[in-house]
């Protein structure tokens, strides 16, 4: 028996240590993998700095010897030889043909050859001229593209159309190199891009959604949620198009609406069903302010009745005392809805009611005492 059970230990004491060299190999493997990554990732940056480091420098030393020659040539005329002229005036064209002054706001895609060379930042730069050619110039700051510039009629889940007003995307070039060679025109490429996004996003919607939803103006945000978060989850647009074409889309912004004749009817018809729902409940709060008004000003409920049976039907102050109480105690659980609807309704309120039933029981005594008189005679 101790035999067996230091057998067992003995395996379980195995498993134990290869489950444990197999966490270690794994996390090794891991490890390395991630360091191999980040050489080649540090690696390949080093070598975009390197290959910088040597465009600008074989640009400064064009200009340089450019410069150089200049001087050669200003000399050369300074001791009497006419061809100086010739090289000042080459120099000097050179030189001067090939500065280019980026503003902050621009980014110049410079070509060598017909092959992309750099791209230039802002400040007084000089590129070759006739070997360099500037490919375009990118402004990095935010711009808009105006959106359905057709103005298509968008069709609302639920019925209803509409027109959007001056619909735009805003947007910022973050990676020049993509917006040129990745796309042949980009400004086409993000509109068609963002057009199809956004009428999908609003066909789905219905149209009181829509009017809840225009006092965000964050289109952008709903129509990624839409995508990220809907019942078939797609991948981020936003990332998608920077990834692609280096543009990151800021915020879509549309200024109004233009709703067809059928959706402006139907809302007429919630805002006057809205008014008349917020008249009524106007008048009922007005009707419990005046009621509560008058009870105070009068000194209370309690007084106003116990003042009603002393002056007009000759109780005493106890009687008087005594039967208000009840009255209030009794008519104490009347609900407000029910006061407003006696208001509302022109029937009066908590007051009113009680003043009708002392008239009903005093003329009922006084019918009791007529008929009682009648039989005593």
């Amino acid at each position: 028996m101790e035999v067996r059970k230091m057998r067992w230990n003995e395996i379980f004491r195995r498993i134990i240590k290869g489950i444990t060299h197999a966490i270690v190999f794994i996390l090794n493997s891991l490890i390395k993998k991630i360091i191999k990554k980040e050489r080649k990732v540090k690696k390949m940056r080093e070598k975009k700095k390197e290959e910088k480091r040597h465009r600008r420098g074989f640009r400064t030393a064009g200009l340089i010897i450019f410069i150089l020659l200049f001087l050669d040539g200003l000399w050369r005329v300074s001791s009497g030889y006419n061809w100086g002229w010739a090289l000042i005036v080459v120099c000097a064209g050179i030189i001067l043909g090939g500065v280019r002054i980026v503003q902050q706001q621009e980014r110049f895609i410079i070509e060598f050859w017909g092959k992309f060379y750099t791209i230039l930042n802002p400040g007084i730069r000089w590129i070759f001229p006739f070997l360099m050619k500037t490919r375009a110039i990118v402004s990095v700051w935010e711009q808009s593209i105006d959106l359905f510039p057709e103005k298509p009629s968008i069709d609302f889940s639920g019925g209803g159309t509409a027109e959007l007003v001056d619909p735009k995307v805003w947007l910022k070039i973050e990676d020049p190199y993509k917006a040129i060679y990745n796309v042949a025109n980009w400004r086409e490429a993000v509109k068609e891009k963002v057009e199809n996004l956004f009428r999908n996003h609003l066909s789905n919607q219905r149209v009181e959604e829509i009017i809840d939803q225009r006092t965000l103006h964050d289109w952008w945000a709903l129509v990624k949620e839409e995508i990220v978060k809907g019942e078939t989850p797609g991948p981020d647009p936003e990332e998608e198009i920077l990834k692609d074409w280096g543009i990151r889309i800021t915020r879509i912004t549309v200024t109004d609406f233009k709703w067809s004749e059928e959706v402006i009817r139907a809302r007429r018809e919630v805002f006057e069903a809205q008014r008349k729902i917020d008249q009524e409940e106007n008048l009922a709060k007005a009707a419990v302010y005046v009621a509560q008004k008058k009870a105070q000003e009068s000194g209370g409920l309690h007084g106003e009745i116990k003042r009603l049976l002393q002056d007009k039907y000759g109780y005493s102050s106890d009687e008087a005392t005594k039967v208000a109480s009840e009255y209030v105690k009794y008519f104490k659980g009347a609900e407000t809805g029910r006061l407003i609807d006696w208001r509302t309704s022109g029937e009066g309120g908590i007051y009113e009611m009680i003043v009708k039933g002392i008239m009903a029981i005093e003329k009922a005594k006084e019918l009791v005492g007529k008929e009682k008189g009648k039989r005593e005679k």
